[in-house]
């Protein structure tokens, strides 16, 4: 019976997330790269309301579990109130502030879970992962998507490492032009000093096929004719 109770109060969590659905709004946000994709968040919080549920089933029957279960009701007000704030009013940074507290709240009570039951405690360490994960995101998505002037200055930022990956790919380029051209010199050099090269080979050539001719010609001149 406790199970489904703590799992109706994550179904009352879950419920914002029904109500105030991503939308065009973030589809058109820039994310990170490592950003999980859509299909991944449903399956993602109903296995952790699952895996919490039966965490706070077994801690709340034991001696010592108020703070624990004070804690872990804590965290579920902070998991229901972070939908409506970045995706119903469309606020990454006070999104970001309520998944700051969601975090330390979800830490605290898996720790506290831990020392009363390390199984439970277990059953709250994927809820710990994910909530980091959903916290980079949050914080990675507010930061790639900043506006008025501290968003200016971000995009500015932006725009001055683009433009020097830009001028350094052009003085690569330009290296790598100059050293082409190199080549191409050093290669047109051999070709002209191979071309002279046979161009003497075939004067020698030449020169000799003529001495030869004279010789021949003196060889086969008849003995005692005039000079001349």
């Amino acid at each position: 019976m406790l199970f489904f109770t703590f799992l109706l109060a994550c179904g009352a969590a879950a419920t914002t997330g029904a109500v105030f659905k991503p939308g065009a709004w973030y589809a058109s946000l820039a994310k990170p790269w490592w950003t999980p994709p859509n299909w991944l968040f449903p399956l993602a919080w109903f296995t952790l309301y699952i895996l919490m549920s039966f965490a706070a089933m077994r801690v709340a029957p034991l001696e010592g579990s108020a703070q624990a279960m004070a804690l872990w009701s804590v965290q579920i007000a902070f998991n229901t109130l972070w939908t409506p704030i970045f995706f119903g009013l469309k606020r990454m940074f006070g999104g970001l502030i309520v998944i700051v507290f969601l975090w330390s709240s979800v830490a605290a009570t898996a720790w506290t879970f831990w020392q009363l039951d390390p199984i439970a405690g277990g059953l709250m360490a994927p809820y710990v992962l994910w909530a980091t994960i959903a916290a980079l995101l949050n914080l990675s998505v507010w930061m790639m998507n900043l506006t008025g002037p501290r968003g200016e200055k971000v995009a500015m930022k932006r725009a001055a490492k683009a433009r020097a990956a830009e001028e350094k790919a052009i003085k690569v380029a330009e290296r790598a032009r100059a050293e082409e051209e190199k080549v191409l010199a050093r290669r047109k050099a051999a070709l002209e000093a191979a071309e002279a090269q046979k161009a003497v080979a075939a004067k020698a050539a030449a020169d000799k096929a003529e001495a030869d001719k004279t010789v021949a010609a003196v060889t086969d001149k008849p003995q005692g004719a005039p000079a001349e």
